[in-house]
């Protein structure tokens, strides 16, 4: 429900569309089962999709905002996750910027790449050519 609070209304509970919007983010990442969980209660995997429902119930207009996603996960978990995202966020008409040190996963699921370094931009396009 976090992801419902910039659409709160003042002292107002969440309406039944915010806990439908929820409920359909928890859904679309397979994390329904985590619905009633602490977040100190979940593995590091399982928050990183709970973090990813929470941007999708947001319903961003723009863009959503990962800082090394797959950070948590082992490596077989971190190509799924990064799948995932991108179907999603493709059916959603989503643009997610991810920040994250794995270039090979970068040039397997991202469509730009900006290349930093101490703070200053070496190059953008296409992964193969950056």
């Amino acid at each position: 429900m976090q992801g419902r609070h910039p659409y709160g209304r003042s002292l107002r509970f969440e309406t039944d569309d915010d806990v439908l919007i929820a409920k359909n983010a928890l859904a679309q990442v397979g994390a329904e089962h985590l619905s009633d969980r602490w977040m100190d209660q979940i593995s590091g995997g399982e928050k990183q999709r709970v973090i990813l429902a929470r941007a999708l119930a947001q319903q961003p207009l723009l863009a959503s905002a990962a800082d090394e996603p797959t950070l948590h996960l082992v490596s077989g978990r971190r190509w799924i996750c990064l799948k995932r995202c991108g179907g999603l966020l493709l059916k959603n008409r989503y643009t997610v910027v991810i920040v994250t040190h794995e270039l090979n996963l970068v040039g397997e699921y991202a469509d730009q790449v900006a290349l930093l370094q101490k703070g200053k931009c070496l190059r953008v396009g296409a992964p193969a050519s950056v």
